[in-house]
């Protein structure tokens, strides 16, 4: 809501964009209905930016309690966890951002950064430049989800 261009530009770039929800609440204290309003104002608003519907969300404070999880599968939405944050809100300079996700990779990783960012472009290039070089490779997760 706040910055569709930034979620345009990460769509064109070949990333993937999946909800992180509306209005950043704490699901599980909310009612099966608001959890549901929440969900799907968030997907309506990413497809109309993005003209895709990825049926994936990352929780809120990564609150992934048993109703909350029951409410996502129900509606056939894949909750999705993160491995690695880039902490890219705590104002690290991309150098530093980048630094700190590569010495954590060793595989599998799913990485978390946010849209609104000012230094998450630029670390996400360093880094993925840097992955190349190690011969890692790195996938969506609408392939994930899909292939």
């Amino acid at each position: 809501e706040e910055n569709p261009n930034s979620v345009k530009s990460i769509m064109e770039n070949g990333h993937d964009m999946i909800s992180h929800s509306m209005h950043h609440p704490h699901y599980s204290e909310l009612s099966e209905e608001e959890i549901k309003k929440d969900m799907a104002l968030s997907f309506l608003q990413l497809k109309e930016l993005t003209a895709e519907e990825i049926p994936a969300i990352h929780l809120p404070f990564c609150e992934e309690d048993e109703r909350v999880l029951q409410v996502l599968f129900e509606n056939g939405i894949v909750p999705i966890g993160c491995s690695i944050d880039s902490l890219d809100y705590a104002g690290l300079s991309s150098e530093k951002m980048a630094e700190d996700i590569l010495i954590k990779i060793k595989g599998g990783e799913i990485i978390l950064f946010r849209n609104n960012c000012e230094n998450t472009a630029k670390a996400i290039d360093l880094m993925l430049t840097e992955m190349d070089k190690r011969h890692y490779r790195s996938i969506s997760i609408k392939k994930i989800l899909f292939e």
